[in-house]
């Protein structure tokens, strides 16, 4: 599993697993991170719902980011190509784990999840930020119907889409989307591991399957 510097907080527990296939292999890497605790997903639908996160009855629901200011209780996302990311304002005692694929990142996951944040007394100067493992620009080329989708709703990340205009770099339209929401450049890291070239980690497009997924979990360390 790998853990982001920015995230080494005391009041933190995370970390990105590499790629999970079995039940007892989740349950071994939420050990080794310290989420023995309990751990709440979502259904994942590739849309900008953002799900406040108060116990495990919260979980199942849909949704593409899960935000929570209970310590003890972990939130986690699954990904098999798309950009984890993982947010916290240890100050203010709140955590975030979003699924951006390009789907969610064009319809603003990023935004609405740090306005939920900001809900629970969470401000952007004092968020910590870590985006994971996920497939990178030379290894994912996309339709027009991509780009096309982007002219419509996020303009800005056609910069993003390489000189052909067809390989996308989803990691980097997230990182400029935090960065303009005013989290400070030094409080934000990107994991260089691209999912398709790193066997290691689950990648549709290079398993052409979902038989595994990785796992990112973040929690505020118990009282």
């Amino acid at each position: 599993m790998l853990r982001s510097t920015r995230l080494a907080h005391p009041r933190l527990r995370h970390a990105f697993s590499l790629a999970l296939a079995a039940e007892g292999a989740a349950a071994a890497f939420r050990g080794q991170a310290g989420l023995a605790g309990l751990l709440v997903s979502a259904r994942q639908v590739h849309g900008c719902h953002v799900l406040t996160v108060s116990g495990a009855g919260d979980g199942g629901a849909e949704a593409d980011a899960l935000v929570t200011d209970r310590p003890g209780l972990a939130v986690a996302v699954r990904t098999a190509d798309c950009v984890p990311l993982l947010m916290a304002d240890p100050e203010a005692g709140v955590v975030a784990a979003v699924h951006a694929g390009w789907r969610g990142t064009r319809l603003g996951i990023v935004r609405r999840a740090l306005e939920a944040m900001r809900a629970l007394g969470a401000r952007e100067g004092r968020i910590l930020a870590a985006l994971g493992p996920a497939i990178e620009a030379s290894c994912y080329e996309v339709g027009e119907d991509v780009a096309a989708a982007f002219r419509l709703s996020l303009p800005s990340g056609l910069r993003h889409f390489g000189a052909d205009g067809r390989h996308l770099d989803v990691r980097a339209v997230n990182h400029e989307l935090l960065l303009e929401a005013g989290l400070d450049a030094e409080n934000v890291e990107v994991l260089a591991e691209c999912t398709r070239c790193d066997a290691r980690f689950a990648s549709y497009r290079r398993e052409r399957a979902y038989r595994s997924t990785n796992v990112s979990a973040i929690a505020l360390a118990p009282r």
